[in-house]
């Protein structure tokens, strides 16, 4: 991954969060002519969207009834490189985001990338003997599982997509990075996600980036 790159990327949601709720009023008549995309045993949901003007911060459409077996599709409709994810928590210790700190030796030494450019990670005290730092959390950038015995478990793919089998017993499945068709920066950051669910039930959602947007899906 180019690390200049990503840091550009998270500097630009940052921006982006203030523009969205600026913003706020005409995002939510957007979200109110929201028209789902179906076809058979598919569903397809619309994952933010909008341009360099309006970002849209909502799932399109944020709530939808399925039959078991069915398989719902998350893609990014926008027109500029504004990342979201679909990220279900089943289990609040599994909670997590994008950003995380990581504990180090304190006699770490880091060195920025390119060598010789001008950086320096931001460090905190940690525990005895360690500092912390602040860096990009694979677990919420990238697609991941943690099933129901705790085992946490990449999701695989290609360049583009990833899908998964929803059992209706893990504790966390995150579809990482979701950015429009064409816009990814890594090869682990997707256009489009889709899970099938295999169990009736209530399935809650939320963008890791976007703390308001959620979503549900009921399987029946």
């Amino acid at each position: 991954m180019n690390e200049q790159i990503l840091l550009g990327l998270i500097v630009f949601v940052a921006a982006i969060w203030l523009m969205t709720a600026i913003n706020s009023s005409i995002i939510a008549k957007s979200a109110n002519a929201a028209v789902s995309n179906t076809t058979e045993n598919v569903i397809k949901v619309k994952v933010g969207g909008g341009n360099s003007t309006v970002l849209l911060t909502q799932y399109l459409p944020s709530k939808i009834t399925i039959k078991v077996g069915d398989n719902v599709t998350w893609y990014n409709p926008a027109s500029v490189a504004s990342p979201h994810t679909v990220t279900f928590v089943m289990d609040n210790a599994t909670d997590t985001d994008f950003l995380q700190g990581f504990l180090v030796p304190a006699s770490t030494k880091f060195m920025p990338a390119p060598p010789g450019s001008n950086g320096q990670p931001e460090m905190f005290n940690g525990t005895t003997g360690t500092k912390m730092i602040i860096a990009a959390n694979i677990r919420g950038t990238s697609p991941f599982v943690i099933d129901a015995s705790g085992n946490v478990k990449a999701i695989n793919g290609n360049s583009t997509s990833s899908s998964y089998l929803m059992n209706g017993n893990e504790k966390y499945v995150n579809s990482g990075w979701i950015l429009p068709k064409g816009q990814s920066i890594a090869t682990h950051m997707l256009n489009a996600f889709t899970i099938t669910f295999t169990k009736p039930g209530i399935y809650n959602y939320h963008d890791l980036l976007y703390s308001w947007m959620k979503g549900t899906v009921i399987v029946k």
